[in-house]
């Protein structure tokens, strides 16, 4: 655990999602408003980035976007100074910003590592792990796989409050408050018993999708 923790929001855009992307069993007519958010953790020297983001998204049509880096720079973390990046799952719009961080270390579980190889820069630092493994001496990553296979969460635990950055095992506060699993999962009992467990309270939610976010100093 560690005592001095800061976490910094960065939105770098704007766009929606159908209900039946957001809830399992939602109507794809029904739309629902997300950001694209990264979050970083500065623990000492260290500068960890949860999750690397995205230069397009293909599909979608995106409000307000500036590149992740960029929106980075702009928050006052320069690309350069990222010491580590976790990437939650290898999903396009998780993993695609990746080879922006050339000082990172990498972590990313297995399976997640194989789907996602193009992604992953030629000699870059690429730890690899199963089930789970520490970051930086507080940042727990813990596989789920509820969303993809190998899809994680990372929890940190300090000051009494245990926050959990949730990738994309849920994509609004709506979920947990109805627990109501995603209707993008790999495996719907996990994705049940992730939001049955997780907005059961206790626990402060980082969202990588949240609506309700602003760049800027968490708390």
């Amino acid at each position: 655990m560690s005592d001095g923790a800061k976490i910094l929001a960065v939105v770098y855009g704007e766009t929606e999602i159908p209900e039946s992307m957001a809830f399992a069993g939602g109507s794809a007519s029904v739309h629902y408003p997300i950001k694209l958010i990264l979050y970083a953790v500065m623990i000492g020297e260290r500068r960890v980035l949860i999750d690397a983001g995205c230069d397009t998204m293909p599909g979608f049509t995106v409000r307000g976007f500036v590149p992740p880096a960029v929106a980075l720079e702009r928050a006052g973390l320069p690309p350069e100074r990222v010491t580590d990046v976790i990437l939650t799952h290898a999903h396009h719009d998780h993993i695609d910003g990746v080879r922006h961080f050339p000082n990172a270390r990498i972590h990313i579980q297995r399976q997640e590592a194989e789907a996602g190889k193009e992604y992953l820069p030629q000699g870059a630092r690429v730890h690899t792990f199963e089930e789970g493994c520490v970051v930086a001496g507080c940042l727990a990553v813990r596989r789920i796989g509820g969303h993809t296979p190998g899809s994680c969460v990372v929890e940190l635990e300090q000051h009494g409050v245990r926050t959990v950055f949730c990738g994309d095992e849920c994509y609004l506060q709506e979920c947990l408050a109805r627990r109501i699993p995603t209707g993008a999962s790999c495996d719907a009992a996990v994705s049940r018993a992730f939001v049955e467990q997780y907005g059961s309270g206790g626990y402060r939610l980082l969202l990588s999708h949240d609506p309700g976010v602003v760049t800027g100093w968490i708390d």
